[in-house]
């Protein structure tokens, strides 16, 4: 499901539920004025179930919804602040999506381009493969078949390899793409996206205990959010030092190599209230986030554009040079045929 429709959806229900419209209601109306798809479908199934009447807790914990969606509704069930907590998830996905757009825009364009160049390499392969096949360049002199024969072999060749390299590219980036666990990875590589996962992480963490979920809770949570990615590993050592008695940001991070030590500084510099350091650090990085992918964006598209027609050129290269070779060639033979005549 969409993180900006998630956002949506949990503003429009805060609203109704502040309006004193009861939440079996209140999803009943918001499901018939969405379109179709798996999040109505979700919202559906908790309306029949609250029908029904199973508990809030109960019901939504049969839904596919984030892990972190379901222990907020808790918290705010838990706390009399429902709209509240909704309102709070409402922010935080709004904010999640609004940067992971634009990431996202910056992955489209060079794929676009590179599954582009690879289709019409493959065209142009095959289009001059055919005239070389028929023999679309012989000049009809025998003594010079050979050296004829040996040039389309070569030109073949140098034909092909464009497509070769290109589609060897076209599948890396298209696995790199699909495979979760490689794109946990390099989320945490890749500077722009290292730092929006850094603010939804403090997002997130600032969001659970202002509405008073325990550290270490809150810590789980944002475990399963990053199961894939280096975080887990450094999340689980917070953990055990938060079950020693390490009570510090600084102390539980200590030797970690993923979060910056900036976020640290900021996080730690909030003395005890962690919750206003978490939302700081998600300020700043999020703003960072933004602000660098919106200078990658502005240096993508011209880019692609001129790597596309860099490729276009290497790939019609070889029939440049096929052209060239055939009129050398026929050249050649006509003042060989005519100092014969002589």
């Amino acid at each position: 499901m969409k993180l900006e429709d998630l956002s949506f959806v949990n503003r429009q229900l805060a609203e109704m539920l502040k309006s004193g419209i009861p939440l079996e209601p209140a999803l009943a109306q918001l499901c018939r004025g969405m379109r179709r798809g798996k999040l109505r479908r979700e919202l559906e199934l908790l309306e029949a179930d609250l029908a029904k009447g199973v508990a809030l807790n109960d019901a939504l914990a049969r839904r596919r919804v984030p892990e972190l969606y379901k222990r907020m509704v808790q918290v705010g069930v838990a706390s009399n602040d429902l709209p509240g907590a909704l309102l709070m998830l409402a922010d935080y996905y709004h904010q999640s999506s609004s940067i992971w757009v634009r990431l996202k825009t910056l992955l489209v364009y060079p794929t676009i381009v590179l599954l582009g160049s690879f289709l019409l390499s493959i065209w142009l392969a095959v289009m001059w493969t055919s005239v070389l096949q028929k023999g679309g360049f012989s000049i009809g002199v025998e003594e010079l078949d050979r050296a004829e024969s040996a040039m389309k072999v070569a030109l073949t060749g140098a034909l092909w390899m464009t497509p070769l390299v290109l589609g060897f590219l076209t599948v890396a980036v298209l696995m790199t793409l699909s495979l979760r666990g490689l794109r946990a990875r390099l989320r945490w590589k890749l500077s722009p996206f290292k730092e929006a996962s850094l603010a939804q992480i403090a997002s997130a963490m600032a969001m659970m205990l202002r509405k008073g979920t325990p550290l270490d809770r809150a810590f789980e949570l944002i475990r399963g959010m990053e199961a894939a990615s280096p975080m887990r590993n450094e999340i689980e050592r917070w953990q055990t030092r938060l079950a020693g008695g390490q009570g510090s940001f600084a102390e539980l991070t200590h030797g970690g190599k993923t979060l910056p030590p900036l976020f640290i500084w900021i996080v730690t510099g909030s003395g005890g209230d962690w919750a206003s350091g978490f939302s700081q650090a998600a300020e700043l990085y999020a703003s960072r986030a933004r602000s660098r992918a919106e200078l990658m964006l502005h240096g993508v598209l011209p880019a692609a554009t001129i790597t596309l027609g860099l490729l276009i050129i290497l790939q019609l290269l070889p029939t440049v040079l096929l052209l060239k070779s055939s009129m050398s060639i026929f050249g050649d033979s006509t003042f060989s045929i005519g100092d014969a005549g002589d």
